[in-house]
């Protein structure tokens, strides 16, 4: 086994990263060699595919390695850039937890000649934002072009101030997924999008009269599916629990629900209906808020009569699902004998005592989301006019254990 410490997951990737950027400048294998498998590679550092395939990245963005599909990943080079930085995405990545810098003063040229894409998130560490930034590099590597990562932290004032500095890292686009804490930081990001001279394009979320581009999935199409999906099992009771519940994406679930339950002759029963406004993530917790949120549902809808109860519960995605399922367990609760449960979005997550594969989920293809943001840049970098603005996959139904 290959030791890569720390052991901290937030810091493994970079570790691993390291420790393979070592060996490949030393010589350990040659130019267009083919490295080990993702899965090989895992096991020798002990560590998940998810982890592994982070520090690849690492290694893509300096150009020493090149993944292609059904290939896998090809040394490109074994010599170091001409400055030597051996961190090429945490040389760029502001850390979210350090405050903002001063604003920069004009500069002739960019601070760093990268001529590159960027792609702007909260956190790598969440499981839809890491698969969009491996289409997103994918696609990239395909037409040659140079991306880089930019984390913000759940903090919308340095997500609106890497949009207004891109220039400092000679970006000519960028995708953004952002997250919206709260209506003024919506507004804020709103505001800088409509002022930025760059080609832009948003991943998961739409601000609605924003002339920017959009890549992000049909709401309503997954709301609708998974309720179908419970109405289909005999359920005549279904609730539906979100968080985030004032975003777009949650809005158009909700309304799939709604709309599914009228085509069955069903009202649509506020008492086991729960929308939260608020989301306050934890990147290396995701289900934490969510078991909080699955709890307070289970106690709202506890002391209804046995007949007005939820048979099923429609989840905005798999986080709230997970935490519901964790909260019913801890109350007694069977699942799916007590309560079915729906997600949406396949995302790897590990629940103590459940199978990874136990949720019934919507399985999303966020890697299409990456591609299709990484094309859109590339047309409206060339010139052209991006038709239509909005553009919503949609994915499959992915029927499991817990419903």
């Amino acid at each position: 086994m290959v030791s890569a410490t720390p052991t901290n997951t937030a810091k493994k990737p970079h570790a691993i990263y390291t420790e393979l950027r070592r060996r490949i400048l030393a010589g350990e294998w040659t130019e267009g060699t083919r490295l080990p498998t993702e899965t090989d590679l895992a096991r020798q550092f002990e560590c998940s595919v998810v982890t592994l395939s982070k520090a690849l990245g690492l290694l893509a963005h300096e150009g020493l390695v090149r993944r292609r599909p059904r290939v896998g990943t090809v040394i490109a080079r074994t010599t170091p850039l001409p400055d030597d930085a051996p961190a090429a995405a945490s040389a760029i990545t502001p850390n979210a937890s350090s405050p903002p810098a001063p604003p920069a003063p004009a500069l002739a040229a960019p601070a760093l000649q990268l001529d590159a894409l960027a792609f702007i998130c909260p956190s790598d560490q969440h499981d839809a934002i890491w698969r969009m930034l491996r289409g997103f590099q994918s696609a990239a590597q395909t037409r040659q072009r140079r991306i880089v990562m930019l984390t913000t932290g759940p903090d919308h004032k340095k997500e609106a101030e890497i949009i207004r500095r891109l220039a400092e890292f000679d970006v000519r686009g960028a995708a953004i997924s952002p997250i919206f804490l709260s209506p003024l930081g919506q507004m804020q990001l709103a505001q800088t999008l409509s002022t930025s001279r760059f080609p832009l394009v948003m991943l998961g979320h739409d601000l609605a009269g924003l002339n920017c581009p959009a890549v992000g999935m049909d709401g309503f199409h997954i709301g609708h599916t998974m309720t179908r999906h419970l109405l289909d099992r005999g359920l005549r009771r279904i609730g539906f629990l979100a968080n985030q519940a004032r975003s777009t994406s949650s809005r158009e679930r909700h309304m799939g629900y709604a709309w599914a339950l009228q085509e069955a002759g069903l009202a649509e029963d506020n008492d086991i209906v729960h929308l939260d406004p608020a989301i306050n993530p934890d990147f290396s917790d995701p289900v934490r808020e969510p078991f909080a949120l699955g709890a307070a549902y289970l106690e709202k809808t506890k002391n209804l009569p046995a007949s007005a109860r939820p048979e099923g519960v429609v989840c905005v995605n798999d986080h709230i699902a997970w935490g519901l399922i964790k909260a019913a367990a801890a109350a007694g609760l069977d699942v799916p004998g007590d309560l079915r449960v729906t997600g949406a979005g396949h995302f790897s997550i590990s629940l103590s005592g459940f199978a990874p594969d136990f949720l019934t989920t919507y399985n999303f293809d966020y890697e299409d989301m990456g591609r299709r943001a990484l094309l859109i840049l590339e047309e409206s970098i060339a010139g052209h006019p991006v038709t239509p603005l909005e553009t919503n996959l949609r994915g499959t139904l992915l029927p499991r254990q817990s419903s």
